[in-house]
């Protein structure tokens, strides 16, 4: 609770933070709609951390969802890695 205006101002950016991989995931398919999906739960589970913690549920915050914010965004860094693998592959075999 001692930083109510930081986190105030870090929730409201988070959720517009997810609109564009939000409104993305609507107009595109495949591989990038997964990466962008889970994109978007990153940023609105952070933002969730963020007015949990605006709201006094600090330990929730910190012990639960601060954890699954971080799972999340790992999850993205291991996807995009998987989606960077397949597309160097498939541009390997455009070449050859």
């Amino acid at each position: 609770m001692e930083n109510f205006g930081l986190n105030l101002f870090s929730w409201i950016m988070m959720i517009l933070a997810g609109t564009i991989p939000a409104f993305l995931a609507l107009r595109t398919s495949g591989m990038i709609r997964m990466l962008l999906i889970v994109l978007l739960s990153f940023t609105l589970i952070h933002g969730l951390y963020h007015l949990l913690d605006i709201m006094g549920f600090e330990f929730v915050a910190d012990s639960i969802i601060r954890p699954v914010s971080v799972a999340v965004l790992m999850l993205f860094g291991i996807f995009t890695l998987i989606v960077k693998r397949k597309n160097s592959t498939k541009r390997k075999a455009i070449k050859h």
